[in-house]
């Protein structure tokens, strides 16, 4: 445990920080989750309303510093790509 006020501090500060990142990558998963799950049950309609919220929520998230900008990058463009491909074979 810390002996120092600062350091009670930080572990504070350190812990609303850890809750509220756990809750960033929570729903950027659910995003990307109903996505596929949206493409997988054949809707795709659904899931082009769906991406730019989920691509949205990946750019604030990398702003915000939360995750790597290429991480986030790479995300939307795998979900696009998901998407666009399930509406080529569909045709």
């Amino acid at each position: 445990m810390p002996q120092l006020k600062s350091a009670e501090k930080r572990m504070r500060q350190d812990a609303k920080k850890r809750l509220h990142n756990q809750e960033v990558s929570s729903s950027l998963r659910t995003h990307v989750k109903k996505i596929r799950g949206l493409v997988k049950e054949g809707k795709i309609e659904d899931a082009k309303k769906m991406l730019p919220i989920a691509q949205a929520a990946f750019d604030k998230a990398a702003k915000t510093r939360r995750i790597h900008a290429n991480n986030a990058s790479r995300s939307n463009s795998r979900l696009a790509s998901l998407i666009a491909k399930a509406t080529a074979s569909k045709k």
